[in-house]
């Protein structure tokens, strides 16, 4: 084999190396753009005020890891939306369960800090509350009136 047909042949098999990567690469993309989703919708209000204005809906995978504990350590929240001026939010996420917490910064700097509005969804016994996002659904989770100002001890 001469060496112009070896260097066509080597041409030839990294084209169709590099077309067959892209499409597996382009088949991941779509399924995970097309991963099946369903809406979680409600207000958050601060308690015995207002709409927690301009803050933000925080969303975290249950199975991406342990529950946010902001006393213990941070996690970054794996979905956040801005919520709306009077207190709305709509955010669609893939199916699955999600702890849900809000947030609204007031003090300048990083991470949570006493003045700032802050909230995690929890059940009457303290425990972290679990939503099931189910495909191609709204979940409507109401009026939550619970935000509340951090407070030194809540942080430290």
């Amino acid at each position: 084999m001469s060496l112009q047909r070896k260097i066509i042949f080597l041409v030839f098999f990294f084209l169709i190396v590099l077309f067959l990567f892209h499409a597996v690469a382009a088949d991941s993309y779509d399924n995970m753009v097309k991963e099946p989703k369903g809406t979680i919708t409600g207000q958050i209000m601060i308690k015995d005020e207002g709409p927690l204005a301009d803050g933000r809906i925080l969303f975290y995978d249950t199975a991406a890891g342990p529950p946010p504990a902001p006393e213990k350590y941070s996690r970054v929240p794996d979905a956040s939306a801005k919520i709306e001026p009077n207190g709305t939010f709509k955010v669609e996420l893939p199916a699955g369960k999600y702890y849900m917490g809000a947030h609204k910064r007031i003090s300048k700097g990083r991470g949570p800090r006493e003045g700032d509005y802050s909230w995690l969804s929890r059940d009457e016994k303290g425990t972290l509350k679990e939503y099931i996002i189910k495909a191609g659904e709204v979940l409507d989770v109401g009026v939550i009136p619970e935000v509340v100002l951090l407070r030194p001890e809540d942080h430290s």
